[in-house]
C-alpha cells in the first residue's frame, strides 16, 4: 500500500513501512510505543541480549495482525532462532495480552533498507490497548550464549518495530527509542600505511590498531616503535593514548631513495605490522582511493562526515567517492552530500568526489557509479524513484544507461562512470567507454576478473580499478561482514601527480590506473613511450616491462588476453617437496547470490601433516581445524576470490583427497612439479589448485620483461596481473595494440 499525497504542490508517494514517523503521517502517535535495552557498549561480533518492549497502542492489534522487528540489510547479526533455548540466537516472544504470538525469521521481511527481521503473527486472539509484547533476542535464561552483534562498530545502531493493527497486511512504524551502541573490541593487530607525496614533502606513516573484525580499536594504549624493514635502529616511537583513539599519523623521518622502502612497526605486546612500500624517488606517483561507499542516508552506517573523515584520517586515502543508490537518496540529501564533498576536498591533499550510484537493473545497463569533478554541475539522473517519496522531479529520471549517458553529454559535466558488479551486475554490451572508461573489478562483493576478460572479448577499450562498495562506515578499510559482503575492500590506484578531482578523473579517462585487492601494491607497466591503459597501433608485438613493489613476496606476474594467460613469470626459487598449498576459488553465480560455500576438508595419503595454516582467508569467523595427523577441515566461502591452506608434511605425500564445495578430487601429487589447476564446470571461475611452495620466500619486488608476446590480427589486449604469496592481487589497466602499421591513437 502506498499513500499518495501532495506536499507543497509536489506529488509524493509514501510507503507506510518506509516512513520515518513524521506526525503528519497517519496513524502516527496512535500505535503505542517501543523501547529497547541492550549491553551499554556491545562489542562488535560479541554476544549479548537485546530486549524490545512494545506497549500496544489505542487501536490494539487484531487477530491475524502482527509485528515486525527489523534490522538494516547490511547488519551481519546472528540470525535469531526460536527452537533451541541453549543455542546462540535463541529468541523468545511473550505478551501480557490474550493471544498467541508466532515468530519467524524472514530475510526479506520489509522494504529496504529495513529488509530483514522477525515477523510475529498474532493468532488465536487479539491484543488490547496497553498490552505489552516483549521480544528477547539472545535469551540466556536457558543457558544460551545470547545473540551475536554486527561485526562493525556503529555508535547509533538501531532497530525498527512495525505493527499491523488491523490485520490488513499493512505495517506502520512505531515511535520510540531503539538505538544501541556497537563498539570495537580489543586490539588484534596493527596496520601501517605509508602515504607518499608528489611534491617532495615528507611522506607520512599512519598506524592504527584494529580488532579482529577490522574496527579501529579506540581503547588501544601503548607505544609503537618504527624501524626500516629489517633494520635495528628505531626511526620513531608513536604513543597511543586516549586522544589518539587507536590511530597515530606522523611524518616519516626519511626521504625517498633509489629503491622502495618498507617500515616495520611493533608494540610492547608483540603486535607487529609491515607497511606498504614508500615508492622510490622518480617513480610514478600513485594516488590511492575508493570510488564507492554508502552511509546511513541510504544503505550504510554512520554519517557522511564520518565517512569522509574515516577515508582521510583512518584509511589514509588520497580520494574517495560517496555514492548513494539513486533510487533511495532524496534530492535534499544529495545536495548536502555535494556540499560535504566541497567541505572535505583540499586540493593537493584530499579529494572528496560527489556523485551517486546509478542503479538500473542489469537489462537496462546495471550499476554505474557516477563521479563528478564539479559539484555545481552534478546532475542527479536517477534510474527510478523506487524509494524516493518526492515525485516532483521524476521527469529527470534516466531509466536506461543510454539515458544516463545522454544526461551527462547534454549537461557537459566533468564526469566518469564506473560500471561494476554488486547488486545489479553491469551489462557490458550497453556500456560506452567514452563515459565509462574503467570497470570496478574488486569490492566487498567479490573479485570479478571475469568482467574485465569479457570486456576484452567484446573489444572494449577499458581500464580497471578496485573499490569497497562499503556499507559499514569504513571506506578504504572495509572488512568482510555478511556472506554477500564476503571479501576485503579493493582499492583504486591512479597514476597522476594531480591530486584534484579533475586531475584524478583525467587519469581515469586515460586508463592510467589499476586495481588491487586492498593492498597498496606499487605497479608500473610500460612499453617504450606507452604505459598501462594506452592504445596504439604497431606492426610488432610490444615488449612490456613490469615493475612491482608489493606488500608480500611476488609469486608470479602474468599477461592475459581475453581468453586467459599468454605469458607468465615466476621467481627462480627452489621448490619444496614437503610444503604445499591447496586453494579453491570462484563464485557460484555472476549475480547477487554469488557466494560459494567451500566448507569441507582434505585427507593426505602417504604423509603426516606437521603444521598447517590458512591462506588468503578473509573472514575472521572462518578458519581451519587439524582433525588428525593426516586430515584438515575448514569453514570457507568465496565470492570470486581464493581461500586455501598451506601445510608442511613429514615426508613426500602421495595423494590428496579433496572434499569441499560439493567437489571430490583424488589428486596425484607425484606428477605435480610446481603447480596444477583443476577447473570446475559449474559456477564462475571455480577451480581447485595445488602448488608446491618455495623453500623460502622470494622478494617483494620484481622487474619483469615480456619480450615474446603474440601479436594477432586485429586488436590485442595485454592485461598484466600480479600475484603475491599472501594471495593478494593487482591488475593493471590493459594495454591495447592494434596490429596495423600506423601511429598511436591514444
Amino acid at each position: 500500500m502506498t499513500q499518495q499525497i501532495v506536499r507543497a504542490g509536489r506529488p509524493v508517494a509514501i510507503h507506510p513501512e518506509r516512513h520515518t514517523g513524521e506526525e503528519t503521517f497517519w496513524p502516527y502517535g496512535r500505535l503505542g510505543s517501543v523501547a529497547a535495552s541492550s549491553p551499554p557498549a556491545w562489542v562488535a561480533g560479541g554476544y549479548g541480549t537485546l530486549v524490545i518492549k512494545h506497549t500496544v497502542g489505542p487501536y490494539g492489534i487484531d487477530d491475524a495482525g502482527g509485528l515486525k522487528l527489523l534490522w538494516v540489510v547490511q547488519a551481519d547479526i546472528g540470525i535469531p532462532q526460536f527452537d533451541d533455548p541453549a543455542a546462540a540466537g535463541y529468541t523468545s516472544v511473550r505478551t501480557t495480552g490474550d493471544a498467541r504470538l508466532v515468530p519467524r525469521w524472514a530475510k526479506r521481511a520489509s522494504v529496504r533498507p529495513w529488509s530483514k527481521g522477525i515477523h510475529i503473527d498474532v493468532m488465536d486472539g487479539s491484543l488490547a490497548p496497553g498490552d505489552v509484547v516483549e521480544i528477547i533476542v539472545g535469551d540466556r535464561s536457558s543457558g544460551g550464549p545470547g545473540t551475536r552483534a554486527q561485526s562493525y562498530a556503529e555508535h547509533d545502531a538501531a532497530l525498527r518495530l512495525l505493527v499491523d493493527p488491523f490485520a490488513t497486511g499493512v505495517f506502520y512504524p512505531v515511535a520510540g527509542d531503539t538505538g544501541f551502541h556497537v563498539v570495537a573490541g580489543p586490539a588484534d593487530r596493527l596496520i601501517a600505511t605509508v602515504r607518499g607525496t608528489a611534491d617532495g614533502r615528507p611522506a607520512t606513516l599512519s598506524v592504527r590498531a584494529v580488532d579482529r573484525y577490522g574496527n579501529v580499536a579506540v581503547s588501544y594504549r601503548g607505544v609503537v616503535t618504527v624501524r626500516d624493514a629489517g633494520g635495528k635502529d628505531a626511526l620513531a616511537r608513536l604513543t597511543f593514548g586516549e586522544r589518539e583513539a587507536g590511530v597515530v599519523t606522523a611524518p616519516l623521518p626519511v626521504a625517498r631513495g633509489d629503491r622502495a622502502v618498507w617500515f616495520e612497526v611493533a608494540d610492547e605486546r608483540g603486535l607487529t605490522a609491515v607497511s606498504n612500500p614508500l615508492p622510490a624517488r622518480g617513480s610514478a606517483t600513485v594516488l590511492w582511493g575508493d570510488t564507492q561507499g554508502q552511509t546511513g542516508e541510504t544503505v550504510g552506517a554512520g554519517t557522511i562526515e564520518e565517512f569522509f573523515e574515516y577515508a582521510r584520517d583512518v584509511a589514509r586515502l588520497d580520494f574517495v567517492a560517496h555514492s548513494a543508490n539513486d533510487f533511495q537518496i532524496t534530492s535534499g540529501a544529495y545536495a548536502e552530500s555535494l556540499r560535504a564533498c566541497d567541505r572535505y576536498s583540499d586540493e593537493g591533499e584530499f579529494a572528496a568526489f560527489g556523485g551517486f550510484e546509478w542503479s538500473g537493473t542489469t537489462p537496462v545497463g546495471g550499476d554505474h557509479n557516477v563521479l563528478y569533478a564539479d559539484t555545481t554541475n552534478a546532475p542527479l539522473a536517477r534510474s527510478s524513484h523506487a524509494l524516493v517519496d518526492d515525485l516532483g522531479d521524476v521527469d529527470t529520471d534516466a531509466p536506461t544507461v543510454r539515458d544516463l549517458y545522454g544526461v551527462l553529454e547534454r549537461s557537459g559535466a566533468d564526469a566518469v562512470c564506473v560500471p561494476h558488479v554488486g547488486g545489479r551486475r553491469v551489462e557490458l554490451s550497453l556500456i560506452d567507454p567514452r563515459h565509462a572508461p574503467v570497470l570496478e573489478i574488486v569490492s566487498v562483493h567479490g573479485w570479478f576478473e571475469w568482467l574485465a576478460l569479457e570486456a576484452l572479448e567484446l573489444g572494449l577499450i577499458v581500464g580497471v580499478i578496485g573499490a569497497s562498495d562499503d556499507h559499514s562506515g569504513r571506506p578504504g578499510g572495509s572488512f568482510p561482514t555478511s556472506p554477500a559482503f564476503g571479501t576485503r575492500n579493493g582499492l583504486a590506484a591512479v597514476q597522476t601527480d594531480d591530486l584534484s578531482r579533475s586531475g584524478i578523473l583525467r587519469a581515469m579517462r586515460a586508463r592510467h590506473c589499476y586495481a588491487t585487492t586492498g593492498e597498496r601494491i606499487l605497479l608500473d607497466v610500460r612499453s617504450g613511450p606507452y604505459r598501462m591503459g594506452d592504445h596504439w597501433r604497431s606492426p610488432a608485438a610490444p615488449v612490456i616491462e613490469v615493475d612491482v613493489a608489493g606488500t608480500a613476496p611476488v609469486e608470479a606476474v602474468e599477461v592475459l588476453d581475453a581468453h586467459g594467460v599468454i605469458a607468465r613469470w615466476e621467481p627462480d626459487l627452489p621448490m619444496s617437496r614437503r610444503r604445499l598449498r591447496v586453494a579453491w576459488r570462484g563464485a557460484r553465480d555472476r549475480n547477487r547470490r554469488r557466494t560459494q560455500d567451500w566448507s569441507g576438508g582434505l585427507t593426505l595419503v602417504g604423509a603426516c601433516i606437521r603444521e598447517a595454516r590458512t591462506w588468503a582467508f578473509d573472514h575472521p569467523d572462518q578458519g581451519l581445524t587439524l582433525v588428525g595427523e593426516r586430515e584438515l577441515a575448514w569453514h570457507s566461502t568465496t565470492n570470486g576470490d581464493s581461500d586455501g591452506v598451506e601445510f608442511e608434511t613429514d615426508t613426500d605425500a602421495e595423494r590428496i583427497l579433496f572434499r569441499a564445495g560439493g567437489v571430490e578430487l583424488d589428486i596425484d601429487l607425484v606428477g605435480i612439479k610446481w603447480h596444477r589447476e583443476f577447473p570446475l564446470d559449474a559456477g564462475v571461475d571455480r577451480a581447485v589448485t595445488v602448488t608446491r611452495l618455495a623453500e623460502k620466500h622470494g622478494a617483494c619486488t620484481a622487474h619483469v620483461v615480456f619480450d615474446r608476446l603474440p601479436l594477432r590480427p586485429g586488436r590485442n589486449p595485454y592485461f598484466v596481473k600480479v600475484h603475491q604469496a599472501d594471495g593478494h592481487l593487482a591488475w593493471a589497466s590493459p594495454m591495447h595494440v592494434d596490429a596495423e602499421p600506423s601511429s598511436a591513437v591514444s
